[in-house]
């Protein structure tokens, strides 16, 4: 997309309609554009351009013409630029567009496509107008930080005496300082540790019966195998830190899990 080109054709709009101050700021927004990634990839918290107040809100208010004018193209491109999954917690379908900065601080990046996300609406409430912590960026940009495709979750399983797991972040060695602390950070904010666990205790007791079938037909060789071949089909769709992948993962590694401790979700579903 040419943001530049966006940005003019948006002004352009917003002074016919008798806002003339974003056309007046092109100079200064295009050059503020040549300076995102650098803001987004610098060791501190990104700075905000030092605008008036009306000038930032009516840099804010472009993204509704955007939304009114020629919305529909680049939310669908947005949106599917993740496949179709909210790139904050990887579990939910993204169905909204989240301002990375968000635009009532950083108005100048209101229609400038890197800054535009497809989000959750429950990462999206949570993120808020969150962009900073501690004088340094607070999460991590899909588009700008790349995060291994080794292993940088874990869970605990535990049996006795009810089956409960526990997701948390661990970065491995190769994992730049920077990046780790803002994952950890994400995963706290947006609370994926429980959702994550909710998400893969309802996974286990929609697997419920076909566990007791397994059992009874194979034992825990049985229920080990069928966990196991189902966790490296998800890993080869979602890769290896979606709660999916490590929840089987898990359960296949549990010799108590397979050898009846599955049985403590509750009775056989009757047939």
């Amino acid at each position: 997309m040419d943001d530049v080109a966006n940005y003019d054709s948006i002004a352009k709009i917003r002074a016919d309609d008798g806002e003339p101050r974003p056309q007046l700021l092109a100079g200064v927004v295009r050059g503020l554009y040549a300076t995102y990634a650098s803001q987004i990839t610098a060791g501190g918290a990104p700075v905000p351009h030092c605008f008036a107040d009306d000038e930032r809100k009516a840099l804010k208010e472009n993204y509704e013409v955007l939304k009114r004018a020629q919305f529909d193209g680049l939310r669908s491109a947005i949106l599917q630029a993740a496949g179709g999954r909210c790139p904050f917690c990887h579990q939910a379908k993204a169905n909204e567009i989240d301002h990375f900065l968000p635009k009532a601080i950083f108005g100048e990046y209101s229609v400038f496509s890197p800054n535009l996300l497809p989000i959750c609406t429950t990462c999206n409430k949570k993120k808020s107008n969150r962009y900073k912590q501690g004088g340094v960026r607070r999460y991590v940009h899909p588009y700008f930080d790349a995060l291994p495709s080794e292993a940088f979750l874990r869970v605990d399983l535990k049996i006795d005496p009810n089956i409960s797991v526990q997701f948390e972040v661990h970065p491995p060695g190769s994992m730049p300082q920077a990046t780790a602390r803002r994952l950890s950070r994400q995963f706290d904010d947006l609370g994926l540790a429980e959702r994550y666990a909710d998400e893969a205790l309802e996974e286990m007791m929609d697997r419920l019966g076909s566990l007791y079938d397994y059992f009874d037909t194979e034992h825990a060789p049985g229920v080990e195998k069928y966990l196991r071949t189902d966790a490296r089909s998800a890993a080869a769709r979602r890769g290896p830190n979606h709660w999916l992948v490590l929840t089987l993962t898990a359960l296949a590694d549990s010799p108590a899990f397979c050898d009846r401790g599955f049985m403590r979700l509750g009775p056989q579903p009757p047939t």
